[in-house]
């Protein structure tokens, strides 16, 4: 997500209240003036994608990244997680079904609404043991090949106070924005509960280093007053 009229970018891990944001600035396709279905596309192409390759891309542009403000969000990876699962769950599935109606599902989606907690978390950490790679990781949004890093971090533990930061530098009212992306996740838990054997809570921190290294996250910590539909 980029501006280059503002001179802005925001990156968006998944599962950190980014869209929310995005609604704010008017980048998501329900807020945006532009409805056409290039733009949509355009818009999934760019929704989690790198610092990197917004840097690139706003300087192929002509950006001059020195002006560029650079923000991005962050969570609680312990609390991240429980999302996630109920994203790929739950998420996934109910999309495809709206997507598709009357098609049946592929047999990927029915295993993953039947899995447990326990299971997400072992799927995801054999496939980060074996690529490297995991949905939960934060490095490529905050960081860049060139040094470069985000300006201001919205924390999800402070959400609002985040994104009214945000707002206030551009004269927009964050207090009227839309709660976009409702989550699935059942309201009020407490992500701690998910977490019955001691395995679970070190295999999400090994994934997760990159956020407990450069923010002091660690299991236990509150999840904070951010609304759970605000994911």
């Amino acid at each position: 997500m980029y501006d280059l009229y503002k001179k802005i970018i925001f990156t968006h891990p998944e599962k950190c209240g980014g869209t929310t944001v995005e609604a704010l600035f008017r980048w998501h396709p329900r807020t945006s003036l532009d409805k056409s279905a290039e733009y949509r596309r355009y818009f999934r192409l760019w929704k989690h994608a790198s610092l990197e390759l917004h840097l690139i891309e706003a300087r192929a542009n002509g950006a001059d990244l020195k002006d560029v403000f650079v923000f991005s969000c962050v969570r609680n990876p312990w609390d991240r997680a429980v999302s996630l699962y109920y994203h790929c769950k739950v998420g996934v599935l109910s999309s495809f079904e709206r997507r598709n109606p009357g098609t049946p599902l592929p047999e990927r989606l029915v295993a993953d609404a039947g899995m447990s907690f326990e299971e997400f978390v072992e799927r995801e950490y054999v496939k980060f043991k074996k690529t490297g790679r995991t949905q939960l990781a934060v490095a490529s949004f905050v960081t860049s090949s060139e040094g470069r890093s985000p300006d201001y971090i919205i924390r999800y533990e402070d959400y609002q106070a985040g994104v009214d930061h945000v707002a206030g530098l551009y004269g927009l009212d964050s207090a009227g924005v839309e709660s976009f992306n409702v989550g699935y996740r059942p309201l009020k838990d407490d992500y701690k509960s998910y977490y019955t054997k001691d395995d679970l809570i070190s295999k999400i921190g090994e994934i997760s280093k990159d956020s407990v290294d450069a923010f002091g996250y660690a299991f236990g910590q509150p999840s904070g007053g951010i609304a759970p539909e605000k994911e």
